[in-house]
């Protein structure tokens, strides 16, 4: 998404050399493709006293699915009872894979 409003910005000053076009256009299209991730994203706040997913969240055994990067997993959170499914992440698979950007995947 970064990339689109940074080609809109560029397009103030005029048209975008050729070249860039086709930059443009994969950031758009990466940018739908990816942004039904962004709206079923849940985002909490947590306590201090929370210090692992399994604190806050009840993992099935079973697998929904896996790939790559880990296995997802059917989760019911504790105190509301609501269902999720939740991706648990290897990280050294990401590191490996992202050039080592250790420090964007701890963010996550």
């Amino acid at each position: 998404h970064r990339a689109v409003v940074y080609f809109q910005a560029i397009r103030i000053f005029g048209q975008l050399p050729f070249e860039m076009v086709t930059h443009e256009r994969y950031a758009v299209w990466r940018t739908r493709q990816m942004s039904h991730l962004l709206e079923n994203l849940v985002t909490e706040h947590i306590s201090s006293d929370i210090h692992t997913v399994h604190d806050l969240y009840q993992l099935s055994a079973e697998t929904l699915g896996s790939g790559t990067y880990g296995t997802v997993y059917k989760a019911v959170h504790r105190v509301t009872r609501e269902t999720f499914a939740c991706k648990m992440i290897k990280l050294n698979r990401v590191t490996r894979r992202c050039g080592g950007s250790s420090g964007n995947v701890s963010k996550l």
